[in-house]
C-alpha cells in the first residue's frame, strides 16, 4: 500500500509502498475517505527519528476492508482514533473505532475524532459538571473548546466563553450565554470569582493565575496546562487534563457521532485537502499558521 511519511525530524513528505496491515485478534482495517489534521501530527513531524519512516495521522473515517475477529463487517463505515493514518489502510482496535451514522459525512467525522475525545473527556472524565452552574471556557473557539461549550451547555451549565474578540459571535452561536474577549478585556476584572467550574483549553493552558482568580472559593479548575501549579491560599480544586485510556476512545466516539450526525453538535472545517502526498504538504504548512476550524484530508 502506499504511505505518507518522512524519515528525518521536520522532513519533507514522501510516498512510499510498504506493505499492508495484517489484523490480529480483536482488529480491523479500515481504508480511509479521510482523515483529521492535529496539532499532534506536526510534533510527530518534528520528532521523527532520523533514518526511520514515520507515518503520522490518528483521525480516521472510512470503511472496513478486513473485520478480523471483530464485531465490524467489512464494508461498514466507521470512525476511528488510530496511527500511522496518513496511507491507504490502517489498523484501528474495537475500544477505538465505532460505526458511523448513516447521514454523518465523511469529513465532519474524521474532524471530530481527536477534538471530540478531548472534549468528551474534559467534560464528562476531568470535571463535575452540573446543571445550573457557571462554567467558564477560555479557547473556547478552538477545536476542542468549542466543542467543550456545546458539551457544556447541553448538559445543563451556564457558559461563559474566553476567545478573542473576532470570534464573540462564534461562540456565542456555539450555545455560550456570554462571550468574553481576552485581548481587549482583564479577564480578572470581568470574571473575578464567576466560574463555579474553569476549563483552560487554551493553548499550553496560558494565564494559570487568570484562571485561580477566575474560579471561586470551593469551585474547580480544569487545566491542559502541563505544569505542577497549586492555587497558593486559594481553596479550589485543580484538576491537570491528562492522557487516560478510560472511558475508551469508543465511548466517547459512540456519544459524539450520533449528536453529530443529528446537528446537536456542529464542528467548523477550515478547510478539505485531497489525501495525496500534495495535500498532506499542504496541510503541515497549514498547521504551522493561524486558521479557523479543522484541517481535513480527503479520498477522491
Amino acid at each position: 500500500m502506499q504511505a505518507f511519511g518522512l524519515n528525518h525530524p521536520n522532513g519533507q513528505f514522501m510516498q512510499v509502498e510498504i506493505p499492508d496491515p495484517v489484523p490480529r485478534h480483536g482488529q480491523l482495517v479500515i481504508q480511509p475517505l479521510a482523515v483529521g489534521l492535529n496539532n499532534r501530527d506536526r510534533t510527530e513531524r518534528f520528532n521523527a527519528p532520523d533514518g526511520r519512516f514515520t507515518i503520522p495521522g490518528h483521525d480516521v473515517a472510512g470503511t472496513v476492508v478486513d473485520a478480523g475477529t471483530t464485531d465490524f463487517k467489512i464494508g461498514q463505515r466507521v470512525l476511528a482514533h488510530t496511527d500511522r493514518a496518513y496511507a491507504d489502510y490502517v489498523l484501528a482496535t474495537e475500544d477505538t473505532a465505532v460505526l458511523m451514522p448513516q447521514s454523518l459525512k465523511m469529513d465532519q467525522a474524521a474532524a471530530l475524532v481527536t477534538p471530540g475525545i478531548t472534549a468528551w473527556r474534559i467534560v464528562h472524565r476531568f470535571a463535575t459538571i452540573e446543571p445550573g452552574q457557571t462554567v467558564i471556557v477560555k479557547g473556547a473557539n478552538g477545536g476542542v473548546g468549542a466543542l467543550v461549550v456545546q458539551l457544556a451547555t447541553a448538559m445543563g451549565a451556564d457558559v461563559i466563553g474566553i476567545a478573542s474578540a473576532r470570534h464573540q459571535e462564534a461562540v456565542i452561536k456555539d450555545g455560550a450565554l456570554r462571550a468574553v474577549p481576552y485581548d481587549n478585556a482583564d479577564l480578572v476584572s470581568v470574571l473575578a470569582n464567576a466560574g463555579d467550574i474553569v476549563i483552560n483549553v487554551a493553548m499550553d493552558g496560558v494565564g494559570f493565575a487568570e484562571d485561580v482568580a477566575m474560579t471561586r472559593l470551593g469551585g474547580q479548575l480544569v487545566t491542559v496546562a502541563h505544569v505542577n501549579s497549586r492555587a497558593d491560599s486559594k481553596a479550589i480544586d485543580i484538576v491537570h487534563v491528562h492522557p487516560v485510556a478510560e472511558p475508551s476512545d469508543a465511548i466517547a466516539l459512540g456519544a459524539l457521532a450520533p449528536a453529530l450526525a443529528v446537528g446537536q453538535l456542529k464542528i467548523q472545517l477550515a478547510e478539505e485537502l485531497p489525501f495525496n502526498l500534495a495535500g498532506v504538504q499542504q496541510g503541515h504548512e497549514l498547521l504551522g499558521k493561524p486558521h479557523d476550524g479543522r484541517l481535513v484530508l480527503v479520498k477522491a
